[in-house]
Parts: C-alpha cells; structure tokens; sequence
C-alpha cells in the first residue's frame, strides 16, 4: 500500500468516540445492607451535563433499568442528576464529577441518596 493511500484511509478513519456511560440508582434502599444483597435500585432519570464552570451543555435520560450512555469529547464534565420530584427533598441527587479521555467512555454509577440511615 502506498504511503498516500494509507494516509488517506487513516484521514477517513473517524476518532474513536469517547463520553461517559453508566446507571443511576437508588441508594439506599433499606436500613441494612447485607453481602450479595444491594441496597440499591436502579432508576429512570434525566441528568444535566455541564461543564466544569457550571453551563448546561445538554440531558441525557436513562432507561427504565437506569442504564446511560453519551458521546462527549474529551475534557472535565459534572453530571447532575435532575430531582425525580421537584420541590421534595428527597430523594437527593448527587452531582458527580467526571473527566472523560480522548476514546475512552468513563463509567459512572450515578446516586439518588434516599436518606435512609
């Protein structure tokens, strides 16, 4: 192959895509958790993406099981769960900070603090 051919098929090889993947939960869900039974379950929710100085950039929404994923270019994000009942205190929404790599999806579990102690 020569080396014109390669370097165009490499200029037509799109980037590997990169973002942040994972679930989002509530937690916990019972006042005593034991091994192999957690105290967690899994929620469908809309999560606010916004840059590390605080500006919405977009939503994502998980599935019913809770699951996410999106495509975001490289560079530090916060994620911030919306409230699932707007004027309630709780569940509590756990912002998370994430910082997503050239290529790569991060995984995040996401939390709802239910406020069980």
């Amino acid at each position: 192959m020569s080396i014109l051919l390669a370097a165009i098929l490499f200029a037509a090889t799109p980037a590997p895509a990169s973002g942040v993947q994972g679930v989002i939960v509530l937690w916990p869900t019972c006042p005593v958790e034991r091994i192999g039974h957690p105290c967690e379950k899994p929620v469908a929710a809309t999560v606010d993406i916004e840059t590390s100085a605080g500006h919405v950039l977009m939503h994502c929404k998980s599935d019913a099981s809770g699951k996410f994923r999106i495509a975001l270019a490289p560079g530090s994000y916060v994620l911030r769960p919306e409230p699932l009942r707007p004027g309630s205190g709780l569940p509590r929404p756990v912002p998370q900070p994430v910082v997503v790599l050239k290529g790569l999806f991060t995984t995040v579990r996401l939390v709802y603090d239910t406020g069980i102690r």
